[in-house]
């Protein structure tokens, strides 16, 4: 039985998406991954998730913007962000 509990991995090292899908499915969570911030911008605020785990240094956009953005905005700003 899965439970509701969403977690979004912004990353775009596989070395880092791979191991947690199948660690928050074992938990009976849902792991959603994106590869680049730009891919990640629209599930990020429309969404919703109990933790987000983004790349900072992202090559394919702005981690720090999309971080602003998360915060800035009412239906993100009090997910539990790790980067």
């Amino acid at each position: 039985m899965r439970t509701d509990t969403k977690f979004l991995v912004i990353d775009d090292s596989l070395d880092v998406q791979t191991p947690v899908k199948p660690f928050v499915a074992e938990e009976k969570h849902t792991a959603i991954s994106a590869e680049d911030t730009s891919q990640a911008t629209g599930s990020a605020v429309r969404d919703s998730h109990s933790l987000i785990v983004l790349d900072i240094a992202d090559p394919g956009g702005d981690g720090w913007r999309l971080l602003d953005r998360l915060k800035a905005n009412s239906n993100t700003r009090n997910i539990r962000l790790s980067s």
